[in-house]
């Protein structure tokens, strides 16, 4: 059975409602590192926090969605699928504290905070999905992957105002 086959939900509850964006150059390019010249162009020219805890989000979308491509591609990519997811955490770190500072200056984070904690579940499902894939050393490191997007979901949940 193929990537492709198998849903992204390995339980019987429906996959979270949230469309990982498309990655486009995938880092097995021989051209990705003018991608990744351009996104931290555009991190240090974006000053607003809120736009760019939303371009961090995004970046972090794609390099998980990356991820999945390059599983697609086999197992000789599961590492390199792996440090992508783990540089997209990076990325998702990134934007929740982007997301906290546009809170402390009194700007309206609803939105974005409701985006991050929705896309950390999205990201939590696809992990699984992909641990299930792999077994040895690349699962162990997955499984990590994981339990940072628990804690960056936490993080995400302690930002949201109390109902």
């Amino acid at each position: 059975m193929s990537l492709k086959e198998i849903p992204l939900s390995p339980s019987p509850k429906p996959a979270v409602g949230y469309e990982l964006a498309y990655p486009g150059l995938l880092p097995d390019s021989p051209l990705y590192f003018l991608k990744v010249v351009r996104d931290k162009a555009v991190s240090l020219l974006t000053s607003d926090p809120l736009k760019k805890a939303e371009f961090d989000l995004l970046t972090s979308d794609k390099r998980l969605n990356s991820a999945v491509y390059l599983f697609r591609k086999g197992a000789g990519k599961y590492a390199l699928a792996e440090q992508t997811i783990s540089k997209g955490e990076n990325y998702f770190e990134d934007a929740i504290k982007q997301a906290e500072l546009a809170k402390t200056q009194g700007l309206p984070v609803q939105n974005t905070l409701s985006n991050l904690y929705l896309a950390s579940q999205k990201h939590e499902e696809v992990i699984k999905s992909l641990i299930n894939q792999t077994s040895g050393g690349i699962k162990n490191s997955l499984i990590i992957d994981e339990k940072r997007m628990q804690n960056l979901q936490k993080k995400v949940n302690s930002l949201m105002p109390k109902q």
